[in-house]
């Protein structure tokens, strides 16, 4: 098959509002202009003159778009290479290093691996170190010997100049160590120079992996504590990260007998004393021991004093940070109960922080009746002290109802009279919460449920390609069973006819009396094979707690879908050949069947094309296989089509189909005709109003909330990335740096926008969904602002500004604004508006959303306050701006497919 590039015809110039005929790709490129995208080193972005007005007015904006970097994984394969050195070369190595961003919080056994790994180099005057504009930049350099000349050559000049003069003992190129930028400058040996050099792998992955050891040997102190054995792995890791260092000197004080527990303490190095009233020395807590613990759940007098005995350094938690975290002892209870409710299984633990928050005391004597058989039900109780007693209509008992137990809880589901009496069989007190107020909260349950499941299928690799409708017949077709822990729900040998899907609890596979080999937990599925094959049961699969399980029969599937069985069976067939390498095709579309219509963007290794496609307009995007392979962005590009796929919200741009030809990768997706906000705001001449900057951050909100839902986290957030539909709403496209991750866990690859990275990011801390929210901060304040918070033409002086959080407000933003951004721009990822227990319900609840009807924007029923021009007919690209791309970059690469692409 031939490259779209060379099929395509019948285009039309953007912003035409008539079809040409007969016109190839190549020549509406030529008959388009594109600015070329910003790659220069210094990260400049708006050139606005003439400063702010006193009304918070800026002359017209103007700039170029900016591009996201990445790094390369942090990989070292073996060890990590020692180069023998002086000690003095060393000292002045360290020294050099020391004021250095990049090199702060490093511990010193981390600094010094980093430190012998450097090679040396010497070059003999006149030699040039560094070459203004070289991209493949990944080394740095420590200047022992010797003088060197900085030269800069501006964009419009024909000459460099010379800006700056290094000595021995100055250090350079430390950019290289996070990305690949091209070098903002030239550096020239004036003499002989001996210079040491690090190189940006090496010195990734020993931060990383130093970042990991210590995490690891945080997790497994907090695993000794008993007052935190019943947190998850989730919650003893954000403890971890909480943790901060304190030292004391030698007698002095941890905390006296008589003062209000504030603190957790955690010895890392040195040794405590426990002492009584006398002075009497109790106990020594050496490393690892810890003291204090009961100060984060309660709220205790000291009971004793402890004294360092010499130097003495200590993890510290401080309750008010475990209380932010994780909540009060008493939410916590709930939480965990809450988790426990059958029909509560389709709740995210965000919506079950929710609504243990919600939950209201109320207290029965004993006695007295809680409700009637017959009566309306409305309310949901959980036990928390005391016990009641399930009657039927002769009072005769049916069950009873400890502490943490719960009854009520259809009341949640639908409206329903009570199906049996429930008296107090003590005094005893309950934790209500009512229907409106769940619905309130978290909308209806019968909904979150159905969409649960909808989600859950689609998870399944066999059920993916299934329309929405036939899922949706499916997922109604899903019956709930229950079975108790060490019971088996499936037995090897046995021939299996139902799939399950897990709604609660776990479950462990066993396989010829071996096991558990792996674990079944919420969300996750079995069996689902069964549904086609007529097969014996490979494995046992057992649960180890109560479970709840949704069910789906052999002959239920064949009823829905009987016409698709033939195609399921040989997709079935894949699956067996293929195991875990196996990935479902997505829609596939016939590319020779589109015509382009116009160019709408462009980037490094492909353009997005408007197309018509079978009586329909899309945006296409065109991607080269040989640029993608050559960049190492294969496993990259296969996960933006997989991820994209799976999303489906009113906030996104959706993936419609995918191809392939001999060159290209092709990914067929929604059009969004509106253009971009970038664009649009390059039309202002000054900053939007809050009004209209709380539209567009709604917007984001949802989507980003839409993704970390789904366990993905997006990174690449911008006005470049947010495209405005017609109604004047905005979608989040470009989904090349999303990733999933899984719940408690960190990714550590530097991608991004400069202008938008967190400071986590930028540290090589690792990240999570967090470092979204402080994207989301920078777009606020750039939208209320005209420039992003950090701006500063040296990348490293705002990389600085970032991780200070050196942050200035002007004058015109409001109060509740300012709150909101210093929120979203928290330092510490921890403690960021919207990386809480309470997911982005954080964010929206905030003041500056007060009023807003979140319910109403979600179904896109609120005015906006831009509506962008309306096309004379669904093809007019009037909201874009005329573009040329250079294809030379991208075209003539032909790449030979070896399987690399063969599941696109």
């Amino acid at each position: 098959m031939k490259s779209l590039l060379q099929k395509m015809n019948a285009c039309v110039k953007p912003g035409a509002n008539e079809f040409q005929e007969k016109s190839s790709v190549d020549e509406v490129m030529a008959q388009v202009k594109l600015t070329p995208t910003d790659t220069s080193a210094d990260g400049k972005r708006w050139s606005v003159s003439g400063g702010s007005s006193k009304n918070g007015s800026l002359p017209k904006l103007w700039g170029k778009k900016r591009q996201a970097v990445a790094a390369e994984s942090s990989v070292v394969t073996g060890k990590v290479p020692i180069v023998p050195k002086p000690e003095k070369t060393k000292e002045l190595i360290a020294k050099a290093i020391a004021d250095n961003l990049l090199f702060q919080d490093l511990p010193r056994a981390a600094l010094e691996v980093i430190i012998d790994s450097m090679h040396s180099m010497e070059v003999a005057a006149g030699t040039d170190i560094i070459r203004q504009g070289d991209r493949d930049a990944s080394q740095f350099f420590v200047l022992e010997a010797g003088v060197c000349e900085v030269w800069v050559r501006s964009a419009n000049a024909t000459a460099s100049k010379k800006v700056h003069v290094y000595s021995a003992g100055s250090a350079f190129g430390e950019l290289a160590l996070l990305y690949s930028a091209p070098r903002a400058a030239t550096v020239k040996g004036t003499t002989r120079c001996v210079l040491w050099v690090m190189e940006r792998s090496v010195y990734n992955a020993v931060k990383r992996n130093f970042t990991h050891e210590q995490l690891a040997a945080r997790h497994n102190l907090l695993d000794t504590v008993p007052a935190l054995k019943n947190l998850s792995n989730h919650q003893k890791a954000l403890l971890v990260d909480a943790l901060t260092q304190v030292e004391f000197k030698p007698g002095k004080h941890v905390f006296k007998r008589g003062d209000p527990g504030s603190d957790f303490f955690i010895v890392k190095e040195g040794t405590a004393l426990v002492k009584d009233a006398g002075g009497n020395v109790l106990s020594r807590l050496t490393v690892g021991q810890y003291f204090g613990e009961k100060a984060l759940l309660e709220k205790e007098l000291r009971a004793a004093d402890v004294v360092a005995d010499g130097k003495l350094i200590c993890y510290c938690l401080s309750a008010a940070a475990f209380q932010e975290l994780l909540g009060s002892k008493e939410e916590i209870w709930r939480f965990e109960h809450l988790k426990e409710v059958p029909i509560l299984s389709a709740l995210s633990e965000r919506q079950l922080w929710q609504m243990a928050h919600a939950m209201k005391a109320s207290a029965f004597k004993k006695g007295e009746v809680v409700f009637r058989k017959g009566e309306a039900g409305d309310t949901f109780f959980i036990v928390q002290s005391g016990s009641f007693v399930v009657l039927d209509d002769g009072n005769k008992e049916l069950a009873r109802v400890g502490e943490g137990g719960c009854f009520g809880e259809l009341a949640l589901l639908r409206s329903d009279v009570r199906a049996a009496t429930v008296k107090a069989v003590a005094d005893s007190s309950v934790l209500t919460l009512s229907r409106d107020e769940f619905t309130r909260l978290l909308g209806n349950l019968s909904q979150l449920r159905s969409v649960w499941r909808l989600e859950a299928l689609k998870k399944v690799p066999l059920l993916t390609a299934l329309d929405a409708a036939t899922r949706s017949s499916l997922a109604a077709a899903l019956r709930s069973v229950n079975f108790s822990s060490s019971e088996d729900v499936i037995r090897q040998g046995d021939i299996g006819d139902r799939f399950y899907i897990v709604e609660r609890g776990e479950l462990g596979v066993f396989k010829d009396r071996q096991g558990p080999i792996k674990t079944y937990a919420a969300g996750a599925y079995f069996g689902e094979l069964a549904l086609l094959r007529n097969e014996p049961r490979a494995a046992t699969v057992r649960a180890n707690t109560d479970v709840s399980l949704l069910e789906l029969d052999r002959g239920h599937f064949h009823e829905l879908l009987g016409p698709l069985l033939p195609v399921m069976t040989r997709e079935a067939e894949a699956y067996l050949r293929q195991g875990a390498n196996w990935k479902p095709q997505s829609k596939v579309f016939n590319v020779s069947d589109a015509q382009a219509v116009a160019v709408l963007g462009a980037g490094g290794f492909g353009q997005v094309l408007l197309v018509q496609y079978k009586g329909n307009y899309r945006a296409l995007k065109i991607i080269s296989k040989g640029f993608v392979k050559e960049q190492g962005l294969v496993e990259h590009v296969k996960r933006e089509k997989e991820l994209m796929s799976e999303c489906d919200s009113h906030f996104l741009v959706k993936l419609e189909g995918t191809t392939t030809d001999d060159t290209m990768l092709y990914m067929m997706m929604e059009a969004v005709m509106g253009g971009e906000l970038f664009s649009y705001l390059q039309t202002r001449t000054r900053p939007l109003d809050e009004n209209h900057a709380r539209f567009y951050a709604a917007s984001v909100i949802l989507a980003l909330e839409y993704l970390h839902d789904r366990d993905m986290v997006y990174r690449d957030l911008k006005p470049e990335n947010l495209l405005i539909d017609l109604q004047g709403y905005v979608k989040v496209t470009d989904f090349g740096f999303v990733k999933r991750l899984k719940r408690g866990t960190k990714t550590y690859t530097l991608c991004g926008t400069p202008e938008y990275l967190a400071p986590e990011i930028i540290m090589n801390k690792g990240h999570n969904g967090a470092a979204d929210w402080w994207a989301l901060g920078v777009l606020i304040f750039e939208l209320c602002n005209g420039l992003p918070p950090f701006m500063d033409d040296d990348r490293l002086v705002m990389f600085r500004k970032i991780c200070n959080r050196e942050l200035t407000f002007p004058k015109h933003i409001t109060g509740d604004l300012k709150h909101l951004i210093e929120r979203l721009l928290d330092p510490n990822p921890l403690f960021r508006a919207g990386a809480g227990r309470e997911g982005a319900a954080e964010i929206k609840s905030h003041a500056w959303f007060a009023g807003f009807d979140w319910d109403k924007f979600a179904a896109k029923q609120l005015p906006a306050p831009y509506i962008p021009k309306q096309p004379s007919h669904a093809g007019d690209t009037c909201n874009f701006a005329p573009m040329q791309v250079d294809t030379k970059q991208f075209r003539n690469k032909a790449y030979k497919s070896k399987g690399v692409f063969k599941d696109f």
